[in-house]
Formats: C-alpha cells, structure tokens, sequence
C-alpha cells in the first residue's frame, strides 16, 4: 500500500521553557529540572525515589500541560488527513528529540490523539542498524542520522 508522510513543525513551547519554568518554580539549576522531567515523566504512577507525592504531582501536571499544548497544533492536521483519506486518516505519530523520552510519554500521547506513537529512534527507522550502535536507541539521534544518510543525494 501507499504511505503518505506528513512533517509539520510546531510552533509550541520547547522542552527547555519546561526546563526553564521548573527550574524557576522549584529554584534548582536548568541541568537538575531536565533531570526531574525525565526522572518523574508524565502520567505514571511509578514511585519516584527521594521525592515528595505533592512535588511529583506538581511537576506531572506541569509536564501534561506542556505537552497537551503540544498536541493542540495537531488538531487540525489529523482532520484534514481524515478528510482526504476517510477511513484512514493519521495511523502513526513518530516522536524524535530531547522530549520524546519522557517516561510514559508514548501511552500519554497516544490517549490524546487516538494513533499509535513511535518513539522515532534510529533503530526504530533503520532496523539494518545493530541495535547496540552507540546512540540507535536515542530520538535525539535521529535527526543526525537522516542528515548523514541523505548528505549525498
């Protein structure tokens, strides 16, 4: 069958003005705030070591709004899809970058828009990797890895 493939870059917030917001809120270092997020992550209920419930509550919500407000831009592209293509519309959603590990991330997303979400690693996209490549399970790879494959072309 066919695929389309759709890129649309948001314009939203990064993770690092949630770095940023966290780092002021709670007075710790940027460093230590992207520590946390991805330490606490988003809609889990898996216990966070050294960390106090009302903390770890706090800093969930402030992870869920960001990334709710990340999905709001999508609104649009996913019923356009839709319209074009009825009865398929948007099937995956492929997650690359610094943000796209937060722990439980994926299952959040996908609660949000009703597709699959693929953390966009580079063993995920180019499977003839070994995956014990330094970096193949990293989405912050990702980007590099498409710039080094197509250099040529």
């Amino acid at each position: 069958g066919s695929h389309v493939i759709y890129e649309c870059v948001l314009e939203c917030p990064s993770l690092q003005a949630l770095i940023d917001r966290l780092s002021q809120q709670f007075g710790v270092a940027p460093e230590s705030a992207g520590d946390v997020i991805h330490t606490v992550g988003v809609d889990t209920e898996r216990p966070v070591m050294d960390m106090d419930r009302q903390s770890v509550d706090v800093i969930r919500e402030s992870i869920e709004r960001h990334f709710n407000k990340l999905v709001e831009p999508l609104r649009i592209p996913f019923a356009y899809a839709g319209h074009q293509y009825p009865g398929r519309g948007v099937q995956r959603l492929l997650l690359l970058g610094g943000g796209a590990g937060v722990p439980g991330l994926i299952p959040y997303l996908e609660s949000l828009v009703q597709v699959e979400v693929l953390l966009a690693t580079p063993y995920v996209l180019h499977q003839n990797l070994n995956e014990h490549l330094t970096h193949a399970d990293d989405p912050v790879m990702t980007v590099a890895l498409g710039l080094a494959a197509f250099s040529g072309a």
